[in-house]
């Protein structure tokens, strides 16, 4: 029950993702069991990584767990925008845009489950730490360092979301959900005002092609949750290929 419940989270929250119109959402899903919502979150992981869509944790509250739905491919080359970069490295994420510290040794066998670093990734001691990232990926992924460098973004990602109360996001956040840099930084200098539009973000640049974006986005949302709640597709099938 608990996994079909993620699964219908994921349609109605994350469409764009799976459509491959965007590079993440993410959305507060009710968890009692951290350990029942890992083994959902592998099940999933299992059936969307040949698809290259990836699910981990982000933050965990009292009640909730904040989920994200990314496309490794596509954050990486978000992250790697010069303005993206400028932006995270002026946000404690280091001079590569990255994590401000190696990744390397985040995550030991006696606190895999309760360092704020991996909360609710997979940490098989085998397995590429914390992430699942390479297995998402070619293996050059991990050879050419880029899965060490996505590691450690969403680590810093995550220290800094533990340190803002359960309702607030630092503002870098939208830079991990696909928003483009300049509405990022122009949110961030404004502090959220004199958008020139706003829809499912404030945006500070090209009102007209942010609407025609806002809008694509929504429908592309609508649709998806009308074919899976009619039965048509599952979400395998509603999962585009990377």
């Amino acid at each position: 029950m608990s996994g079909k419940l993620l699964e219908e989270k994921i349609v109605e929250h994350c469409a764009p993702t799976l459509a491959g119109l965007k590079t993440a959402n993410m959305f507060n899903y009710p968890c009692a069991d951290r350990d029942v919502l890992a083994s959902d979150l592998a099940e999933v992981n299992d059936l969307l990584r040949g698809k290259g869509v990836c699910l981990t944790v982000l933050r965990y509250t009292q009640k909730n767990a904040l989920v994200y739905v990314f496309r490794p491919d596509r954050l990486l080359a978000d992250l790697a925008d010069p303005l993206a970069r400028q932006i995270l490295t002026e946000n404690g994420y280091g001079a590569d845009g990255c994590g401000a510290e190696s990744c390397a040794g985040r995550c030991r066998a006696d606190d895999r489950r309760d360092d704020a670093s991996c909360a609710g990734m997979d940490c098989a001691e085998n397995s590429y730490p914390c992430t699942g990232l390479c297995e998402a990926q070619d293996p050059a992924t991990c050879a050419d360092g880029r899965g060490a460098a996505l590691h450690a973004a969403l680590t810093t990602l995550r220290r800094r979301l533990a340190g803002a109360g359960d309702g607030d996001f630092p503002h870098e956040v939208g830079l991990f959900l696909g928003y483009p840099p300049e509405d990022v930084l122009g949110f961030i200098r404004q502090d959220g005002a004199h958008c020139v539009c706003s829809g499912i973000w404030k945006a500070y640049a090209d009102p007209e092609g942010r609407r025609r974006l806002f809008a694509r986005l929504r429908k592309c949302a609508e649709v998806y949750r009308e074919v899976y709640r009619g039965g048509r597709r599952t979400l395998t099938q509603l999962t585009v290929a990377a």
